[in-house]
């Protein structure tokens, strides 16, 4: 495990990406108080490499797109496609993997704004063009039960994602606010700039399951985030 753990953690990003626009301030514990993996993201990440692997491959992608934002006297953000599909070209496209038991009639949040970030980044140097994005989703466990009584089997999903030139103008203005709020916090490590970036998905600081609330960001007390935080691990009511 820890062999996994040193490979896993080993050579961290430079620079600004969109996983760090998506949740910023997870992101900037990341880059000022990192922490060893824990057994249960070993997990997690060894089987979203594998199978993201074994789909690429397949679909005879040697290596991800890299797309780019950049603009005059800022930071530049990256981002790495999964995908390309459809066209010459190719549509941006992600694929991902979920352990989640239900299928959901359209994509979660977090797939499309990470998309939606990478069709405003495609699309940056024609603006007045629209673009589709795709999100390729395998669950791993739909169906699943408590108590262990339905067998459930992993089943893909599609959805294609059209985008609308002011609907791509409208999130690189999200993501320059994102961009700056980000490098700002960086570079003061203020709390009053901290504050500026928003909240991460309520997801990555608790998950309330069969046993309770149960908080899920190892800075959750530091970090207090606004609405969430009631307590030293406390979060909506819930108790550690």
């Amino acid at each position: 495990m820890n062999k996994l753990r040193e490979y896993l953690g080993q050579s961290p990003r430079e620079g600004v990406h969109v996983s760090d626009l998506i949740n910023p301030r997870k992101a900037f514990f990341k880059k000022v108080s990192p922490l060893p993996l824990t057994d249960k993201e070993v997990g997690y990440f060894i089987t979203g490499r594998v199978l993201h692997l074994i789909v690429q491959n397949a679909l005879g992608i040697k290596e991800e797109r890299r797309v780019y934002f950049a603009e005059p006297d800022k930071v530049t953000v990256e981002g790495n496609e999964d995908l390309q599909v459809g066209t010459l070209e190719g549509d941006p496209g992600e694929f991902k993997t979920t352990r989640k038991w239900s299928i959901p009639s359209v994509p979660d949040q977090q797939y499309l704004d990470q998309e939606g970030m990478y069709c405003a980044m495609e699309n940056a140097l024609d603006p007045a063009r629209g673009l589709r994005g795709h999100i390729w989703v395998l669950y791993l466990t739909p169906g699943r039960k408590f108590d262990g009584s339905k067998i459930t089997y992993p089943q893909f999903v599609f959805w294609t994602v059209e985008y609308a030139p002011e609907d791509l103008e409208a999130i690189r203005q999200n993501m320059r606010y994102r961009r700056d709020a980000f490098v700002q916090a960086l570079a003061t490590k203020t709390e009053e700039d901290f504050k500026k970036m928003p909240l991460c998905y309520d997801w990555l600081c608790a998950t309330t399951g069969k046993s309770g609330t149960e908080i899920q960001c190892p800075h959750f007390d530091t970090c207090k985030p606004e609405g969430r935080w009631i307590g030293p691990g406390q979060f909506k009511g819930g108790k550690k």
